[in-house]
């Protein structure tokens, strides 16, 4: 069992979207192996099952040039997939700072992915079936010589 099958396919959707809008962007991705989903689960016991479940079966990382396209990108995602606002956390650098901003966004997988990853007992008991997208900006220092 490895879900890169399923990142690639997320990411495609992703970055069909962003290049639609025009935006200049990076796209990484990866799915979690069955080795590296069951290593998490060990590592961390208790943690998974019953209440809390693991979130980044698959995981995307998309790198913005532009701090003004964050919000923008994530706009454009919510509208290919469902937008979990209660689990998603945003990182904004304060004013004062240089630093990237990170938008760690969840969003659920749609249901013809689940049907095709199979929802058996052991993925059912620790996967809730979203996917991490983190939106960050590239931290470039622009004019300088």
């Amino acid at each position: 069992m490895n879900f890169d099958v399923e990142a690639k396919s997320i990411a495609k959707k992703i970055e069909d979207s962003l290049s639609g809008a025009g935006i200049f962007f990076r796209i990484f991705f990866r799915g979690k192996s069955e080795s590296s989903l069951a290593a998490k689960i060990e590592n961390n016991p208790g943690k998974y099952g019953d209440g809390k479940k693991i979130q980044d079966l698959i995981g995307i990382r998309v790198c913005l040039y532009f701090s003004d396209d964050v919000e923008l990108a994530k706009q454009l995602i919510c509208g290919v997939f469902e937008y979990d606002k209660d689990s998603s956390t945003i990182d904004k650098p304060e004013k004062t700072e240089f630093g990237p901003t990170r938008f760690n966004l969840i969003y659920r997988m749609p249901p013809e992915m689940i049907n095709s990853i199979g929802d058996g007992e052991y993925l059912a008991k620790y996967v809730d079936y979203t996917f991490e997208v983190q939106l960050r900006t590239i931290c470039l220092k622009v004019g300088m010589k």
